[in-house]
C-alpha cells in the first residue's frame, strides 16, 4: 500500500530542499555514534596499551583466586578492607616469589656463564679434549688447529659476552617492572573490592543474551584455570626432572638449571631443549661423548616428552584444546603480551573461537534450538 500523496510530497519536496528525512537521519545518527564509540575504545585503548600486560596479570590472578576470595569477603563484610589482606595476600604469593626468583637467576645466571665460558675455554687450550678434535678434523680437512681453535676462542668469549649483556639488560628495566607492579597492585585492589559490580556492568554492555555471556565468562574462567594450572605443574615436573638429570651427570649448578628448564618449559615443546640441548652439545666439545649421549636420550624420551603428555592431559584436554591451538597460542600470547601471555593467549583463542560459533549459531541457528543451546560445552 502506497504512502498517501500528501506525505509522499512532502518527502520529495524535503529532498530537493536538501533535508535529510527522519529515517535516514536516524541512521546518520547510529552511524555516528557507532564510529565515536569505536573512535573512543580505540583511543582508551591506545593509553592503556602500555599498562596491558598488568592488566591481563591482575585479571588472571584474580580469576584464579575469586573462588578462594569471595567466601573471605563475605565473611569480613568489608569489601575495602577484605580487598586490602587479598592484595597483600597475592602479592606475598605471586608477585614476590617471581621478583624473588628473577634475582636468583640473574645473580646464578652470571655465576653459569662464567663456568661455561672457563670450561670451553680450557677444552679449546693445547692438551684439552676438544682440542684434539678440532687437531684432527683440522688437518684432515687442510686447515691450521691453532687457527681454528683461536677462532673457537673468540666466539666463545664473544657468546658469553653477548649473554652476559642480555642478562644485564633483563633487569636494566627493573623502573619498568617496578611500575607495572605497582598497576598490578591497583588493579587487582579495584578488582577484589568491586569485582561483582564490574561482573555485571561488563555483562550489561555485551549486546547479547545474559545467558550466553555468563557461560562465555565461566568458559574464559575455566580455561584461564586450566591454562595456570596445567601450565604450571607441566614447568614443575620438567623442572624437576631436568635438574635430577644434570645431578646425576655431574653438571653444575643443577638445581639453577632446573628452575631455568621449568621456567622455560611454560613455552610449549621447546623450552627445556633450548637448555639441555646447548648442554649436551657442550659435553661433547668438552670430551665427555657419553655423557653428552646421556643427556640428548633423557632429554628427548623423559624431559621433554613429559610436556606433550602433562600438557595435553592438563591443558589441552580439559581447555578443549588441540596441541597445536595450544602450542601457537601460547606463543602469540607470549609474543604480544609478554610472559603473562603465556597464560591469557590460550584464553583469548578460546574466547575468540567461542565468539565466532556463537554468531554462527545466531545468524543460522539448528533447527528446533535456540542460538545458545550448542554454543559452550
Amino acid at each position: 500500500m502506497g504512502k498517501p500523496p500528501e506525505v509522499q510530497g512532502s518527502e520529495e519536496g524535503a529532498e530537493a530542499r536538501g533535508v535529510v528525512p527522519a529515517s535516514d537521519a536516524d541512521r546518520l545518527r547510529r552511524v555516528f555514534l557507532a564510529v565515536l564509540a569505536l573512535g573512543g575504545v580505540v583511543l582508551v585503548g591506545t593509553m592503556l596499551r602500555p599498562f596491558l600486560p598488568a592488566i591481563l596479570t591482575s585479571l588472571v590472578v584474580v580469576a584464579l583466586a575469586w573462588p578462594a576470595y569471595h567466601p573471605f569477603r563475605e565473611w569480613v563484610r568489608r569489601p575495602a578492607l577484605a580487598a586490602i589482606v587479598g592484595t597483600a595476600v597475592l602479592f606475598l604469593m605471586v608477585l614476590l616469589p617471581v621478583l624473588g626468583i628473577s634475582l636468583i637467576l640473574f645473580h646464578q645466571a652470571r655465576i653459569g656463564i662464567d663456568l661455561v665460558a672457563a670450561a670451553a675455554s680450557q677444552a679449546l687450550e693445547p692438551g684439552g679434549r676438544a682440542y684434539l678434535w678440532i687437531d684432527y678434523l683440522a688437518h684432515r680437512i687442510g686447515m691450521d688447529p691453532a687457527e681454528v681453535t683461536a677462532n673457537l676462542t673468540d666466539q666463545a668469549r664473544e657468546v658469553a659476552g653477548t649473554l652476559a649483556t642480555r642478562t644485564l639488560g633483563l633487569f636494566s628495566g627493573l623502573g619498568g617492572w617496578f611500575l607495572q607492579t605497582l598497576t598490578a597492585l591497583f588493579t587487582i585492589y579495584y578488582l577484589l573490592r568491586d569485582g561483582d559490580a564490574l561482573a555485571e556492568k561488563f555483562k550489561d554492555a555485551i549486546p547479547m543474551e545474559r545467558t550466553l555471556t555468563e557461560r562465555l565468562m565461566s568458559r574464559a574462567a575455566e580455561v584461564s584455570f586450566a591454562a595456570v594450572f596445567g601450565s604450571l605443574l607441566v614447568a614443575v615436573v620438567q623442572g624437576i626432572l631436568g635438574g635430577v638429570a644434570f645431578w646425576a651427570l655431574g653438571l653444575p649448578a643443577p638445581a639453577l638449571w632446573g628452575l631455568i628448564m621449568g621456567l622455560l618449559s611454560l613455552l610449549p615443546v621447546i623450552g627445556p631443549f633450548l637448555v639441555w640441548m646447548p648442554a649436551s652439545i657442550i659435553l661433547l666439545v668438552a670430551g665427555s661423548p657419553w655423557k653428552a649421549l646421556a643427556l640428548l636420550v633423557l632429554g628427548l624420551a623423559v624431559i621433554s616428552s613429559v610436556d606433550n603428555v602433562l600438557r595435553a592431559v592438563f591443558v589441552g584436554n580439559r581447555a578443549q584444546l588441540h596441541p597445536l591451538v595450544v602450542f601457537f597460542s601460547v606463543l602469540g600470547g607470549l609474543v604480544v603480551f609478554g610472559g603473562v601471555g603465556i597464560f591469557v593467549g590460550p584464553v583469548l583463542f578460546v574466547t575468540a573461537l567461542t565468539l565466532m560459533e556463537m554468531a554462527r549459531l545466531t545468524l543460522d541457528p539448528p533447527d528446533g534450538e535456540s542460538p545458545g543451546t550448542a554454543i559452550l560445552p
